[in-house]
Order: structure tokens, then sequence, then C-alpha cells
């Protein structure tokens, strides 16, 4: 596994995506729905394996993003020696609804 694109991609994604998440609840005029416009950052999980994280007590795991790696190799078929390494970043945002029935958020 590489993990210096992983790491590369997560950090992009922690300094960037709760400003970027903030600007577009505000553009489209949800912001009085109380949206959380924050995600932790789980380099190297996808969101079977963070989502059943059990989180510190006073702290929260969701919503979160899984920035994860699907490698793969290809080569050249007259010389197998040379390989080109791709690496194809996935992520995984995984949020779970809040019930607030005094609200009527999450009622069905």
């Amino acid at each position: 596994m590489i993990y210096t694109p992983i790491e590369l991609t997560a950090a992009d994604l922690a300094a960037n995506f709760n400003a970027d998440l903030a600007a577009i609840i505000a553009a489209k005029g949800l912001g009085g729905l109380g949206l959380v416009t924050t995600a932790t950052i789980y380099p190297r999980m996808d969101a079977d394996i963070f989502a059943g994280i059990t989180p510190e007590p006073g702290s929260t795991n969701l919503p979160g993003i899984g920035v994860y790696a699907v490698p793969t190799a290809t080569t050249q078929a007259k010389n197998q020696g040379l390989r080109d390494a791709t690496i194809r970043i996935a992520f995984d945002y995984f949020a779970r609804r809040v019930r607030d029935p005094a609200a009527g958020i999450g009622v069905d």
C-alpha cells in the first residue's frame, strides 16, 4: 500500500472540506436547518470501519470521511519488468440521521 497519496489527499481534504461544505449550505439557503458542517477525516479507512468505531466519551466520530486507496498495477505486454502503478483514491462520506421529534427532524 502506498501511503503518501492517501496522507496528502487526507490533509488537503481536512484543510478544505469543512469550509467548502459550509459555503454550499449557505449558498443553498439551508443555514437555518442546523446541518453539521464538519467531518472527521479517517485516512486508510472506509465507512464500514470508521462508522463502527466507538468514540471517546464527549466526542463523536460521525459524520466522517474515509480516504483510502484502490491500488492497481498495469504491465506492458512486451516487457513484464515495466510497471506503472496507479493509485485511485476513494472517499466515503458517512453520517447518521439525528432524530429530534420536538424539532420535527428525522421523524418518519
